[in-house]
């Protein structure tokens, strides 16, 4: 097996043969083995070997796993890095789940209560804990109830616990209504780029000035912003509030294409991930001279073809690498750059699933 840093994203592949994954599970290196742990390709007697390894972060990405099964709970539940991986797992049986949230540990209780899956009554349950580091897990929560969220948004002495219930993208619009006005800025500012807040507090924060200004700019990344403000703000003479209108998902394409000819490279640079951008907008912003705005459109994954066939042959390495970890990247463009004498280029093609398994194994020091 060849002996270099592209082992790596081989080990990431969940294209990767199952032979070399098992190689690889043998590495001395535990950052290989964790990868090869964490790959949802990675077969289930590789997965009890590596359950029962040295390592803590190799044993905290089998726990990590999609595949995670009874067995292998059986095996994790007695490490420490083991329970914080499955309290993190969505995939985690929901009667693993309950039973660690009663953990001694408050670390593995913020884990539980951070997780999707785990019942409503548990986060209910998890809500009244004694630590503050739990009930910002359950303020997170996008499953949390609304009435336990606003009582969370009225912890006063709580200036994270409100902060993280403002990030929440299920907050109601009575929490987010008062956040809004927190004394913390940050809380504000998460509180009115919301798209559960009332329309005319979103209107009330594009008007803000002085120390409230930064509200300005983020209720102008707030989705459910009027039309007519989204016009007013992307002809804006602050550069900030501008590059939020272009990242606005309800920004419609006359306004992206106006944005376009703006000479801030941040607005234009924004307008790569908007999902109202078309084909022709992807053209232009490839010929950006910028090779930021180039690179922020090679990550977009809504590209295909063309695109990025021009952008596979960007002078910019972090643009071909953008493009070589692409998941639309046809296997001719992936083989292309292959061989690109750029090493983080050469990794980004072990690493992504599309590309041929003669180039793996290539990689991995096997013949085609």
């Amino acid at each position: 097996m060849a002996k270099s840093k592209i082992n790596f994203s081989i080990a990431k592949n969940t294209s990767t043969p199952v032979e070399i994954l098992k190689s690889l599970a043998n590495e001395k290196d535990e950052s290989v083995r964790s990868d090869v742990a964490s790959n949802p390709s990675t077969p289930l007697d590789i997965l009890k070997t590596l359950a029962k390894d040295g390592s803590e972060d190799v044993i905290y990405s089998v726990a990590m796993n999609p595949n995670i099964s009874n067995e292998l709970i059986k095996i994790l539940i007695s490490e420490e890095y083991g329970k914080r991986g499955l309290a993190e797992n969505p995939r985690t049986a929901t009667a693993t789940l309950n039973d660690l949230a009663k953990d001694e540990s408050d670390r593995i209780r913020n884990l539980v209560a951070n997780n999707p899956s785990t019942k409503i009554e548990t986060l209910i349950q998890l809500s009244k804990d004694e630590s503050e580091w739990v009930r910002c897990g359950v303020a997170s929560n996008p499953c949390t109830p609304e009435d336990i969220l606003i009582q969370l948004a009225a912890e006063k002495d709580e200036d994270r616990i409100r902060a993280y219930v403002a990030q929440n993208e299920s907050a109601p619009t009575a929490a987010l209504d008062v956040l809004v006005q927190d004394p913390e800025e940050s809380t504000r500012e998460y509180a009115a780029k919301h798209p559960n807040l009332s329309v005319s507090l979103i209107t009330e924060c594009t008007a803000k000035k002085g120390k409230d200004a930064s509200l300005k700019e983020y209720s102008a990344l707030n989705p459910s912003l009027p039309n007519e403000l989204i016009l007013a703000l992307s002809k804006d003479k602050n550069s900030s509030v501008r590059a939020s209108i272009a990242s606005n998902p309800c920004t419609p394409l006359e306004i992206l294409e106006t944005l376009l000819k703006d000479k801030d490279e941040d607005v234009r640079r924004n307008i790569c991930r908007n999902p109202n951008a078309n084909e022709s907008l992807f053209n232009a912003l490839a010929k950006d001279k910028e090779d930021t705005v180039r690179w922020f459109l090679a990550m977009n994954k809504e590209l295909a073809g063309s695109i990025l066939e021009m952008l596979s042959k960007d002078s910019s390495a972090r643009v071909r690498q953008s493009v070589a970890t692409h998941p639309n990247s046809s296997p001719a463009i992936l083989e292309a750059l292959s061989k690109d004498k750029d090493e983080s280029v050469r990794d980004g093609v072990a690493s992504n699933p599309n590309t041929p398994i003669g180039i793996i194994n290539e990689y991995a020091g096997l013949k085609k």
